[in-house]
C-alpha cells in the first residue's frame, strides 16, 4: 500500500508542513488540459486527485488562478499521484487566507448553520444597534459566501468527469475555479478582525490589487 507524504526536492518523504485542505487547481502536460484536487500540499510536493492522470516521471505544469508551479510525478495509482515540485511552493500565496484566525471561524459558522443549529436562532431577534446588525450581516454574508463556493467546486467537479468536456473549456473551467477563489477570499475579508492586514494577506494577486487601489 503506498503512503502519500510530503516531498523535498531529491523526492525523499520526510516531515514537512502540510495542510489537509483540498485544493482545485489546473494540471497540464502532453497538450492535455485537466482539473485537479491538490491534497496533502507542502512546499515540497502534493497528492493529486484527477479523471486524467500523468504517467510517473512525467513533467506537468500546475495553475491555480494566476500562481504557476512545474514539477515531477513520482508515483501513479488509479485515482491519485504523487507531485514533486521543481522549486518549494510560497504556500501562503496558494492558501486562501492561510494563518488567518477568521477562516477558522467562518468554517464553524458554516458547519453550525448546516447543521441545523442556525433554526434554533428566534424568529424576531431583538433590537441591535446599527454597527452590530452590519457585524451580524457580514458573517451572515460570508456564511452564504462560503456555500456559494461549494456549489461552485461541486459543480466543476462534475463537470470535469467528462474528459472531452475538460479539453473542449479547459479555459471556462479555470475561471468557474477562479470564481470561487474570489468568492472565498471575499467573504473571509468580511468577517476579518483586521480588514487592512487581512487584504495584505490575500494570495490571489491580482485581487489583492483591486481591493488595494485608491480610487475607481
Amino acid at each position: 500500500m503506498m503512503i502519500a507524504t510530503a516531498l523535498d526536492q531529491e523526492g525523499n518523504a520526510r516531515s514537512m508542513p502540510r495542510t489537509n485542505l483540498m485544493l482545485s487547481a489546473m494540471i497540464r502536460f502532453d497538450g492535455i488540459s485537466a482539473k485537479i484536487r491538490l491534497r496533502d500540499l507542502s512546499a515540497g510536493g502534493a497528492r493529486l486527485e484527477a479523471a486524467i492522470l500523468p504517467a510517473v516521471g512525467k513533467t506537468v505544469h500546475i495553475s491555480r488562478g494566476e500562481l504557476h508551479a512545474s514539477g515531477t510525478i513520482l508515483w501513479r495509482n488509479r485515482k491519485e499521484c504523487g507531485l514533486r515540485f521543481d522549486v518549494p511552493l510560497p504556500l501562503d500565496a496558494w492558501i486562501p487566507a492561510r494563518g488567518a484566525r477568521h477562516q477558522s471561524v467562518v468554517g464553524a459558522m458554516v458547519e453550525a448553520v448546516r447543521s441545523g443549529e442556525a433554526a434554533m436562532l428566534p424568529v424576531r431577534p431583538p433590537p441591535q444597534s446599527p454597527e452590530a446588525f452590519r457585524t451580524a450581516l457580514s458573517k451572515r454574508l460570508a456564511e452564504e459566501l462560503a456555500y456559494v463556493v461549494r456549489l461552485l467546486e461541486s459543480l466543476g467537479d462534475d463537470l470535469c468527469a467528462e474528459p472531452l468536456l475538460v479539453m473542449r473549456h479547459a479555459e471556462k473551467l479555470q475561471n468557474l475555479d477562479i470564481s470561487a477563489q474570489i468568492l472565498s477570499h471575499v467573504g473571509a475579508l468580511l468577517v476579518a478582525q483586521q480588514p487592512e492586514q487581512a487584504v495584505d494577506e490575500v494570495g490571489m494577486g491580482s485581487l489583492r490589487k483591486r481591493l488595494q487601489r485608491v480610487s475607481l
